[in-house]
């Protein structure tokens, strides 16, 4: 391209050739195609110019330049002419899509909304594409109606055309909107038709709306299929590695996160959030940094290191700017929530109130409707501890109205678990043990071992506040094991006082995992370092893989050197080595 100049034809078809041969594989390197081809095509030649500025755009997103991908579709939008309604309509939902991931989230409403005012043609497959994408700006303005609305009529236009790829991305969209606000029964429906359209996509196929996993992913840990949901994961991030299609690692780990915060252990999805804040520290994406510090004191919040959680939730708000929103699905949360929980945990009682009702009313209607019971449950321990037992039953009572509505098993074990609380309080402690049992039954049944651990850890507690010392000390150690095990470990630790406080021995066993030394030492993060390592892959491949930085790297190399006690990574590739011929 250097030898060429403007307007020679031969070499703009040869560029972009090499564009289009490379953009699945090597999007940096089509990138550089395509901004070669640009720089040739005659300045008067519009459409051609649009064109490619849209495979650039393409090839920015895949590699997460967002802010250069929106200025390539800004420029393609004005060089279409004006009656291009069917490029122009698909253009702008591509625009609004960045947009949101960048986190500005006020231009893609604006925009949708004056585009979706002009579309003529609502039936057009370019139409649909804005529709879903208002459906998407629906969840980030807790519109909810708005996005079951959108996302029924997209999913309707997606199929009439044909495409799959559009009809499964609308489908996820739809079951997030819906199991968000509450309708179960029709999320698991379209959850159905999303699944059938992704399994029969193959991972090219899929790549051009990856985002599909993300909506699906976020849909599948609300309706309580957390195995579905890491699958989602880990098939988004594989074609991250395959294709290089970098735009989305933040947002797909996040995903990992909460179903780790339900599965457990909370120390792997301390781990992974850990792993994505320094990803996002190393891109120029303010809004994913802030959103990846909010889910990381969530992490340490259930891991029960309230000191990281609180300095995660205060980092975040001051990078975003804001307590509450901008986020998705959580569109009604941001850091200002797990900060006032991880308050209220430490003892700051007061400060945690004023917090979390500044946010919002006791209804929170700025909350999705399928995360209040977490939130209710909060509010009512905080009212006990304020003294205010009307409050507290207010709260309760609101949880178990809502859970009875939405028809899945979590919230119902919160909601019942905030009964058992507040009847501990009231000195009921047997009907508080029952309860606190019958919630440990539902959560460990739909595999949220993690709720399930805390709701046995209180019905501990209630047998201890009993006094019955018989049942108490079997109770406490199977919270203790439990918490230990998922990795709680501030909660542990209480189920440790209470043995004590019975002289009955608490086994000391640590937060980490279940052996001291060698392999099975290692976390799942270090091995998988490991495993890297003895492919004799460097510091630099291992961080580009992992999506690491270097610094991260040498940190958990110095841990596994550590625990296999090795001097070298041909010892950490030896030892590997023979572990798999074990194996």
């Amino acid at each position: 391209d250097e030898s060429a100049v403007r307007g020679d034809e031969d070499a703009i078809a040869l560029l972009l050739l090499a564009g289009e041969e490379t953009a699945t594989r090597a999007p940096a390197t089509a990138a550089h195609w395509f901004e070669a081809a640009l720089r040739l095509l005659p300045a008067g030649d519009g459409d051609r110019r649009a064109t490619v500025l849209v495979s650039l755009a393409a090839s920015l997103r895949a590699l997460g330049e967002l802010e250069r991908c929106r200025a390539a579709l800004l420029e393609a939008l004005d060089l279409l002419p004006p009656g291009d309604e069917e490029r122009r309509a698909g253009l702008i939902a591509r625009c609004a899509a960045v947009e949101h991931w960048m986190g500005r989230h006020e231009d893609a409403h604006r925009r949708l909304t004056r585009a979706w005012e002009d579309v003529r043609d609502r039936s057009a497959p370019a139409a649909a594409a804005l529709q879903l994408e208002l459906a998407v700006d629906g969840l980030y303005t807790l519109d909810l109606d708005r996005t079951i609305a959108m996302g029924r009529e997209a999913l309707a236009a997606a199929r009439a055309t044909g495409g799959r790829a559009l009809t499964a991305a609308a489908a996820a969209v739809l079951c997030l909107g819906e199991v968000a606000a509450g309708d179960a029964a029709a999320a698991r429906e379209h959850r159905d038709e999303a699944v059938a359209h992704v399994d029969r996509m193959d991972d090219l196929e899929l790549a051009t709306r990856l985002e599909t996993l993300f909506f699906l992913g976020w849909a599948e840990n609300y309706l309580e299929h957390y195995e579905a949901a890491a699958a989602r994961v880990e098939r988004g991030l594989a074609i991250v590695r395959a294709t290089g299609e970098g735009g989305l690692v933040v947002p797909l780990s996040l995903v990992g996160g909460y179903t780790l915060e339900m599965t457990g252990p909370a120390g792997a999805a301390v781990e992974l959030c850990d792993g994505v804040v320094d990803a996002a520290r190393l891109s120029a994406h303010q809004h994913e940094l802030s959103w990846a510090l909010m889910e990381l004191a969530h992490a340490h919040y259930f891991a029960g290191d309230l000191e990281r959680a609180i300095a995660a939730a205060e980092e975040s708000a001051e990078v975003g700017g804001r307590l509450a929103g901008a986020t998705i699905p959580a569109s009604g949360g941001g850091p200002g929530w797990v900060l006032g929980m991880s308050l209220f945990e430490a003892g700051d009682v007061e400060r945690s109130w004023e917090l979390m009702h500044a946010l919002g009313s006791d209804d929170l209607l700025h909350k999705i409707p399928v995360e209040r019971c977490f939130d209710w449950e909060v509010l009512a321990l905080a009212a006990l501890a304020r003294g205010d037992r009307a409050a507290a039953e207010g709260y309760v009572a609101r949880s178990e109205a809502h859970a009875e509505a939405l028809g899945l098993a979590l919230p119902r074990a919160l909601a019942v678990r905030s009964r058992a609380a507040l009847l501990l309080h009231d000195g009921e402690a047997a009907r508080a043990v029952e309860l606190a049992r019958e919630s440990e039954r539902i959560a460990t049944g739909i595999g949220a071992r993690l709720p399930a651990a805390f709701s046995a850890a209180l019905a501990g507690r209630a047998l201890a506040a009993a006094g019955d010392r018989e049942a108490a000390i079997p109770a406490l150690r199977h919270a203790e094991r439990e918490l230990d095990e998922y990795g709680s470990v501030r909660a542990r630790d209480e189920m440790r006082r209470e043995l004590r406080r019975f002289n009955a021995r608490a086994e000391p066993r640590g937060p980490g995992t279940s052996q001291d030394g060698g392999v099975g030492s290692l976390t799942r993060r270090e091995r998988e370092i490991a495993e890297l390592v003895t492919d004799r892959r460097t510091n630099r491949e291992i961080a580009a893989t992992l999506f690491l930085s270097e610094k991260t790297i040498e940190t958990h190399l110095r841990n596994i050197f550590m625990k296999l006690g090795a001097s070298s990574r041909v010892q950490v590739a030896r030892i590997l080595e023979r572990e798999r011929r074990r194996a």
